[in-house]
């Protein structure tokens, strides 16, 4: 079984999926990346990711990875941080 396929058998692998999707179909309607930050003025894109712990988390290059339902919280205290 691949890995792509074994995270559907978990809990926060599926949360991971529906996140991607939801990821996806919000970036067409916007017409543009989400969510994304600026770091020393490049835009980097957050991906939905499993952490090496097994819990699903947002993750950018260069970017401390977030776990989900943090992503807010996480961007009103380092409001220069955000685009």
């Amino acid at each position: 079984m691949s890995e792509a396929a074994a995270q559907f058998n978990i809990p926060e692998g599926l949360a991971v999926e529906i996140a991607s999707t939801l990821q996806d179909h919000v970036m067409d309607r916007l017409n543009t990346t989400w969510p994304d930050v600026v770091v020393d003025g490049r835009t980097v894109v957050l991906e939905p990711r499993l952490g090496l712990d097994g819990m699903p988390r947002w993750e950018g290059r260069g970017v401390e990875p977030c776990p989900f339902g943090q992503l807010a919280g996480r961007l009103a205290q380092v409001a220069p941080w955000r685009r």
